[in-house]
């Protein structure tokens, strides 16, 4: 059963063949009804095609732009693919009653394909669930129980630099680990229903005399899950450069609901704040074999998860001394501010503007913080608003970097392009290198 959930939708043959498989089908819905009224059965057809591409339209301006389910708009080719999809679907629905009953069975089996289909292609657009078993929410990579690990919780103060007297043991292997948490992290203090967090544990970390390394506490984006598989590859790319150093990275779920904006706030959608900083913080700190110096600790995240950390990291630069925003949006509910203004702070703005990073910025000192920015070149939503936040983390005294990604636009690419980034603009500041 594993090698079903383990099969690649993202660029693999399943992606491949479900789009040929559906192209057919369409083309036989439109063809096999074709008698002595030929002409008035293509007609009818193409009607079907633009009718389901209609609503198609429709539907994405309701969960888009009215419901704002995803966190702002969409790629433009998941927009196309979404719109082809409901064109599929109302050509198979227009089919299922013109067809005789014995034969809408294949309308029917037509109509579930498109679903598949067209949930696969929007799925690759994005490429944040890589495989059968992440795109149907379940994890098929190993658990690991770190309170058993027996992991030794590192002295307060800034240790020596690792790489400065690391030496890789024999037997140490090649790669990291990327796993589900055993138990996840509990909720004591705040009751935030949150899904399992995973964690990358770099080839340094898996060792019988492991070093205290860096901490990346990390959050992906709206809708999504807390998959440290994304980031392994870059991380597993950067420790084979540095002797297998890398950070630890916990992937921990600030959502909750992934169709549903937290704000990562203490808000009525759930005291998301508190459990980052209350449950989290206290539980990384207990449990894993991390440095405790703020200067080792970063607050990072993609897309929603980026706009958690430029606000986490802006407000507790006594926890983080460092933060990692790739693809962030300015504030939380920016995309739908004036319902976050009405349904969370009951209209009031200055309530909403005490939480929004800018502002945070304005008034707090940083004497020694670390920012990493980056952005796809072709995200446009976010280019005209990207740069200000750059420059108020600037003006507030934190040493920043941006990197503008090429041909990237609001996708798993600039996640997977952006991270390695951050992990080198950081690594000296971290001692991963000598």
């Amino acid at each position: 059963m594993s090698w079903v959930l383990d099969a690649d939708i993202l660029d693999g043959y399943l992606l491949t063949t479900s789009g040929v498989v559906a192209g057919v089908l369409a083309g036989l819905l439109v063809i096999l009804p074709i008698n002595r009224l030929r002409r008035r059965s293509l007609l009818t057809s193409g009607a079907a095609l633009l009718v389901g591409g209609l609503v198609g339209l429709a539907v994405q301006w309701l969960f888009v732009e009215v419901l704002n389910m995803f966190d702002g708009p969409i790629a433009p080719w998941a927009r196309l693919w979404i719109v082809v999809t409901f064109a599929g679907l109302g050509l198979a629905v227009f089919r299922i009653f013109a067809f005789r009953r014995a034969a809408k069975a294949f309308p029917i089996l037509s109509l579930l394909w498109f679903v598949v289909a067209g949930a696969l292609a929007v799925n690759a657009v994005y490429g944040l669930n890589p495989t059968v078993g992440s795109f149907f929410g379940v994890s098929n990579i190993p658990s690991i129980d770190i309170t058993a690990r027996g992991m030794a919780k590192a002295p307060p103060g800034l240790p020596q630099r690792v790489a400065d007297v690391w030496s890789p043991p024999s037997g140490m292997p090649d790669h990291g680990t990327a796993s589900v948490v055993l138990g996840s992290v509990p909720n004591r203090a705040s009751g935030f229903q949150a899904r399992p967090a995973q964690i990358y544990l770099p080839p340094a970390a898996l060792g019988t005399s492991a070093p205290q390394l860096p901490l990346v506490v990390m959050m992906m984006g709206q809708p999504g899950s807390p998959d440290a598989q994304v980031i392994s590859g870059a991380s597993d790319a950067f420790a084979r450069k540095h002797q297998g150093l890398a950070p630890i990275v916990l992937v921990i779920d600030q959502l909750g609901n992934p169709y549903r904006d937290s704000l990562c706030l203490d808000s009525s959608r759930g005291k998301v704040e508190t459990y980052i900083m209350k449950d989290v913080v206290p539980w990384a700190r207990m449990h894993l074999n991390v440095a405790q110096d703020r200067r080792m600790w970063a607050i990072g995240g993609f897309s929603n998860g980026g706009t958690c950390a430029i606000y986490l990291g802006a407000k507790y630069p006594d926890t983080w001394g460092n933060i990692i925003d790739i693809s962030g949006e300015k504030f939380a509910g920016f995309g739908e501010k004036d319902r976050v203004l009405k349904e969370i702070f009951n209209g009031n703005e200055s309530a909403y503007d005490k939480v929004k990073p800018d502002n945070i910025m304005r008034t707090t000192e940083y004497v020694d913080t670390a920012a990493v920015f980056t952005i796809g070149r072709d995200d446009w939503h976010l280019s005209t608003t990207r740069a200000g936040v750059v420059r108020s983390a600037r003006m507030a005294g934190m040493s920043t970097s941006f990197h503008v990604l090429p041909g990237v636009g609001h996708t798993v690419d600039a996640l997977t392009n952006g991270f390695p980034f951050a992990l080198n603009d950081l690594a000296n500041r971290w001692g991963l290198t000598p």
